[in-house]
């Protein structure tokens, strides 16, 4: 049976349904071809310290791969069965995608990611447990870097 789950996200009640067997299969492959350049090369600069030529090669990868078409694709594949409670009924959401997300791309993003969540929840369990120990030697490092001599101020502060 395909799995639904609803979330309200900004204000909005998206209900996303689960994608058949073959049909997200098929969207893996996509998102790992994808996905899959940008991630070895953000993987391959995690040392523990913000590598930012590395994680803009990350990003320059993954923009290469994006084509439009691609990416039309993806959202059409991941919100294509979803509803969204919009003006005062539960509608399908491409009816009134444009409408909606007019000027609300993060919420388009969030929207996504709830989607990934709803269909690939195991490898974001997965994801999370090969992260977390890179994110903790981030910390570490972070954490000796601010025990340091030098003091630094948040963005738009000037040091006391």
């Amino acid at each position: 049976m395909l799995e639904t789950k609803k979330r309200d996200i900004d204000g909005f009640t998206f209900t996303v349904m689960q994608l058949p067997g073959k049909r997200g299969l098929r969207l893996w492959r996509r998102l790992g071809k994808i996905l899959g350049p940008s991630l070895a090369r953000a993987a391959a600069s995690a040392s523990g310290q913000v590598d930012f030529a590395g994680l803009a090669g990350a990003v320059e990868a993954l923009f290469d791969n994006l084509t439009e078409t691609e990416l039309d694709a993806v959202v059409d594949e991941l919100t294509g069965n979803a509803l969204v409670l919009y003006e005062g009924s539960e509608r399908p959401l491409k009816e009134v995608y444009d409408v909606l997300f007019a000027g609300r791309v993060e919420t388009q993003l969030k929207l996504l990611m709830f989607a990934l969540e709803v269909n690939y929840s195991g490898f974001f369990v997965g994801l999370r447990a090969l992260v977390s120990p890179l994110l903790a030697r981030a910390g570490t490092a972070s954490a000796a870097r601010s025990s340091s001599p030098t003091t630094s101020s948040p963005i738009g502060q000037l040091p006391d």
